[in-house]
């Protein structure tokens, strides 16, 4: 048997054993992130809204649309923030500020649950 390459049958098992490590740590944080939804639907199905948005992870976000009766913009110039830099929690209905890009949880809540959930969240 070869030292690397296509044949070394160490290399293909620990390669394996790698994807199915990194599989179960994927299927943990899917788990993780529908666990922590079905805890935000539930708060905001009993008017928590505040709580549900702080439960939500925030996974499907897009921009911030206008709004009819002014309760966004309301709340963002609460806060000095632009519609530029605010995003919408489609799985909440929550107005979100990023504060790192980099960093998916780093969101501050502007405006909780004003939205209505898309129900393809």
């Amino acid at each position: 048997m070869s030292e690397g390459g296509w044949f070394d049958s160490e290399a293909i098992e620990a390669e394996r054993l790698d994807a199915d490590l990194e599989q179960a740590e994927l299927e943990r944080a899917g788990a993780r992130h529908h666990r922590a939804r079905a805890r935000s639907r539930a708060l905001r199905a009993q008017g928590k809204l505040a709580e549900a948005a702080a439960a939500c992870p925030h996974g499907w976000r897009g921009p911030v649309e206008p709004d009819a009766d002014g309760r966004v913009t309301a709340a963002l110039a609460s806060v000095k923030l632009s519609r530029d830099l605010a995003r919408r929690c489609y799985e909440c209905g929550s107005v979100l500020q990023e504060l790192d890009p980099a960093e998916w949880s780093a969101v501050r809540i502007v405006a909780a649950c004003i939205f209505e959930p898309d129900p393809r969240a």
